[in-house]
């Protein structure tokens, strides 16, 4: 079973909320924060860069870029032409509800050097939750944002990639949490609700 390294301690990390969909950039800003508690980093270490530019400043100082954003079908798209640069097909995912492929990329010449990671949504509410998953599988509980559970801290931050050694790439519907940082499984129903604004809702 090989696995992903996704933090070692000292990195700086970049979430790319990719479309200008203020619902995906809040839930962005809350997951940087997360991985900020999670890794111990300064401020400044983890971003937000709301641009489409691969050789910005933001993106050209990390060592590891996560891309958000929503799968359109059309090469216009850089979430589509992201994901392409993965081993998931937009085929599993489009047409779908509430379905995103977690993926690291790989051969993007703008991004050479870095860790590179797509969360490619089916739709608005897909984006969102595979944000949200991103955070369960650093270790933030779901219920950190109702009872203050506070995550471990971690040096080192490595994805189980499922025993899938020849594709790095996980395609999840999220309907039900399964455990934190159990990547490659099809999952059921959300642990929380999601509302259109990102906001999270627990279930009765």
């Amino acid at each position: 079973m090989s696995a992903v390294s996704f933090y070692d301690k000292g990195n700086k990390i970049v979430i790319v909320p990719l479309g200008g969909d203020k619902g995906i950039i809040r839930v962005a800003s809350i997951v940087i924060k997360d991985i900020e508690r999670v890794s111990g980093s300064e401020r400044k270490a983890c971003r937000i860069a709301v641009t489409d530019d691969l050789t910005s400043g933001k993106i050209a100082y990390a060592d590891t870029v996560v891309f958000a954003g929503i799968l359109t079908g059309t090469d216009e798209s850089l979430t589509d032409r992201l994901l392409a640069k993965t081993t998931v097909s937009s085929g599993d995912i489009l047409g779908r509800r509430e379905v995103y492929a977690f993926a690291e990329a790989e051969g993007i010449p703008e991004l050479s050097g870095k860790r590179v990671f797509v969360i490619a949504g089916s739709d608005k509410l897909g984006t969102i939750y595979g944000l949200y998953k991103l955070s369960e599988m650093i270790g933030v509980s779901p219920w950190h944002y109702f009872g203050d559970v506070e995550p471990v801290k971690c040096e080192h931050i490595v994805f189980d990639d499922g025993g899938k050694a020849e594709a790095r790439a996980h395609l999840f519907r999220e309907r039900d949490g399964g455990p934190a940082g159990d990547v490659g499984q099809v999952v059921d129903e959300p642990a929380l609700e999601i509302d259109e604004a990102g906001d999270a809702h627990a279930e009765a």
